[in-house]
């Protein structure tokens, strides 16, 4: 229905790698999870209060959310519901946030304690910001937990390495190894996406070098899909034109290179993922070396985060 709408990609969070595969999604980036002291961070001390929000914040969070900075893959639930129904998951959750002069909630956090709280984990799930200086009022404000919570818990921000802003980060993985105060980082990929319109999502490409070829494109959801429902996944042979100004069309040139993939391999190297050669040792995404190799010169894009969770 959302590609007979009009829809260009879909995404969705996975409980398990393999099963939306068969579909046609293909595996999103990396998010890193890093627990740490937030004594900790490199920052400076916050320089104004804060102001706590609740549950009744709801629409002020979600215009912040829907203001934020949004970098490389990310996206907008523009549903207002989504964010209330969100904030009132858990009983003990809170925010702290910042505003401008005129009383616009500009930047934020939300998270949760614990059950014992005191001390922590703290969860932060929401860090919301428009630019690089909100970001870092609000890891100092962070940081000024420090005296009394001893672990916080995040998804880093796709803008900076967090490890950078972190004091001695090994040397703290030494000494807390275990236990609920651990310190650690993880890394999984939560999201998948695949493309529902071939010719909108190309023509969104802005290549690096010029390159003609053929696309042979297998759809693995078409087998799945009645007959007589209008949208039939997005398998067939293209010709692909990438440059400056992207463009593919349905058919094929005898004499042009052949690339051949699934919707969702082609959908990873089109959102930057992994390169293509990458995506020959791992996925279903097949061509000569040299064409691998071109490819991988033609996008070079930095990790997609969707930034909501869904």
């Amino acid at each position: 229905h959302a590609a007979a709408d009009g829809a260009q990609v879909a995404g969705l969070s996975i409980f398990d790698q393999g099963f939306y595969d068969k579909l046609g999604f293909g595996t999103g980036g990396y998010e890193h999870w890093f627990h740490f002291d937030p004594a900790a961070l490199k920052v400076s001390n916050p320089t104004r209060p804060p102001i706590r929000l609740t549950k009744d914040d709801w629409e002020r969070v979600h215009q912040a959310r829907l203001e934020a900075r949004r970098g490389h893959g990310g996206c907008v639930l523009h549903p207002a519901g989504v964010t209330r129904a969100d904030m009132s998951w858990e009983k003990n959750a809170f925010g702290l946030g910042f505003e401008a002069e005129d009383g616009t909630l500009t930047h934020f956090l939300w998270g949760k304690p614990s059950s014992d709280a005191e001390h922590g984990p703290y969860d932060i799930w929401w860090l919301v910001y428009r630019n690089g200086e909100q970001l870092l009022e609000l890891l100092s404000l962070i940081k000024s937990w420090g005296d009394q919570v001893h672990t916080v818990r995040m998804d880093e921000p796709p803008d900076i390495q967090l490890q950078d802003l972190l004091k001695q980060p090994f040397r703290a993985r030494r000494v807390r190894r275990e236990g609920k105060h651990r310190v650690e980082t993880t890394a999984a990929a939560y999201f998948q996406w695949r493309m529902l319109d071939v010719r909108a999502c190309m023509a969104r490409v802005q290549a690096r070098r010029e390159v003609r070829f053929n696309l042979h494109l297998h759809d693995p959801i078409t087998k799945y899909l009645p007959d007589d429902t209008p949208w039939q996944g997005t398998g067939g042979r293209y010709v692909v034109n990438l440059g400056a100004e992207s463009h593919i069309e349905a058919g094929e040139e005898p004499a042009l290179p052949v690339v051949e993939a699934s919707v969702g391999a082609w959908t990873r190297w089109w959102l930057g993922v992994r390169p293509a050669t990458s995506l020959a040792l791992t996925d279903d995404l097949h061509a000569s070396p040299e064409m691998l190799a071109t490819l991988d010169a033609c996008l070079q894009l930095p990790q997609p985060h969707p930034r909501w969770e869904f």
